[in-house]
């Protein structure tokens, strides 16, 4: 037992923890991202968007990108009306910044009800037992994200996230017609 009086153990579990955090973030986004291009061709959900076609891919103020519906998600699930009084103000920047967008926030409720819409298909029905089977909180709210995506499109942001810019800037007009994904980095700390 001498070779692990220099290892802080504490500090080793939790490396191991995150570790397979990560792991597990990875390995959803990866099976989600082989969900929607394998579900893609032949979608077997109902969204609230038409699929794209020639009609309607023109460029006007209301739908510059196509391929993404516009619609803007977050997700809120202990929601309450005083629970937002501090998003305020990044909620007021999408509704602003985005006015052609629709804007949703999902509570408990709503938020497994788009888990449950994708899980009546045969061909997803783990999809539920998937997310019960997640014992953090963290990481049903992250497959919730990708699902959310997955099966309706549009935009997700987190709650304490302001928009810059409106989304309709984010992609430069000599790729709009081809943009199906768009990614955003968060940068996890305070302006200085």
């Amino acid at each position: 037992m001498e070779y692990l009086q220099g290892i802080d153990l504490s500090r080793w579990h939790l490396q191991q923890s995150r570790s397979r955090i990560i792991r597990l973030v990875l390995g959803a986004t990866a099976f989600l991202l082989c969900l929607y291009f394998w579900t893609s061709e032949t979608p077997n959900y109902t969204s609230a968007f038409p699929t794209p076609d020639i009609q309607i891919l023109t460029f006007n103020s209301s739908n510059r990108l196509p391929f993404i519906p516009p619609e803007i998600w977050q997700t809120y699930l202990a929601y309450s009306p005083e629970a937002l009084t501090g998003y305020t103000l990044p909620i007021h920047s999408w509704i602003s910044k985005s006015p052609s967008h629709a804007y949703t926030i999902l509570d408990g409720q709503g938020s497994l009800a788009i888990i449950s819409k994708l899980a009546k298909d045969p061909q997803h029905a783990h999809i539920l037992p998937l997310f019960y089977a997640m014992s953090r909180r963290v990481l049903r709210a992250d497959f919730l994200r990708y699902l959310l995506l997955a099966i309706e499109g549009g935009v997700y942001s987190d709650m304490d996230t302001d928009v810059l810019k409106p989304i309709h800037d984010w992609v430069p007009d000599e790729f709009m017609m081809n943009t199906r994904l768009i990614v955003g980095l968060e940068a996890d700390e305070s302006p200085r």
